[in-house]
């Protein structure tokens, strides 16, 4: 009985995977918020952090760190954080203008980063301030929710942070 032979490179596969999965778990977090469905909500947004934290362990531990899972992590990552700040403004009070200033970010990001790709041929790497702004963009999430009286206070933190981090890839860029 013969069976299939075994490549290595298919374990390099598994943090853009666990990336992958994402998705779905993103998909239960808008449903969550859509039907305000607490369980599902606090469940989705945990899965959502372990897979998150472990495709960018894996992939250092497996030695698999590639652009397209750069790529693949900060597509998924801000398409998740875009979809819930679009509820959040719709069903939750979260002033639009987030929303759409969240969107001009995301889309300059990405420009600045394939222009930058075309130009050094890799994509810059994310820093320790934008993962600042990616918890603060969770507890905006959280505050939202269950309408806490801090929800502007942290809003505003993390629009700081937006702000800051963006600063700090531009400099970071021009090095």
């Amino acid at each position: 009985m013969s069976s299939f032979p075994r490549s290595r490179n298919i374990y390099k596969q598994v943090p853009n995977l666990i990336s992958l999965s994402r998705v779905i778990f993103g998909a239960f977090l808008i449903n969550s918020l859509l039907h305000k469905d607490l369980r599902l909500f606090w469940l989705s947004l945990f899965l959502t952090f372990v897979s998150d934290a472990l495709d960018g362990f894996l992939a250092r531990r497996l030695n698999a760190v590639s652009d397209i899972g750069k790529i693949l992590d900060h597509v998924i990552d801000k398409g998740l954080i875009l979809s819930a700040s679009f509820v959040l403004s719709l069903l939750y009070g979260l002033p639009r203008w987030v929303f759409f200033l969240l969107l001009i970010r995301e889309i300059l990001t990405i420009v600045v980063a394939l222009y930058f790709r075309v130009k050094r041929g890799s994509f810059p790497s994310s820093n320790p301030i934008g993962k600042l702004f990616g918890l603060f963009s969770t507890l905006v999430l959280i505050t939202f929710f269950y309408d806490l009286e801090v929800k502007f206070i942290i809003l505003y933190i993390a629009v700081i942070f937006m702000f800051v981090s963006s600063l700090a890839n531009l400099i970071s860029l021009r090095a």
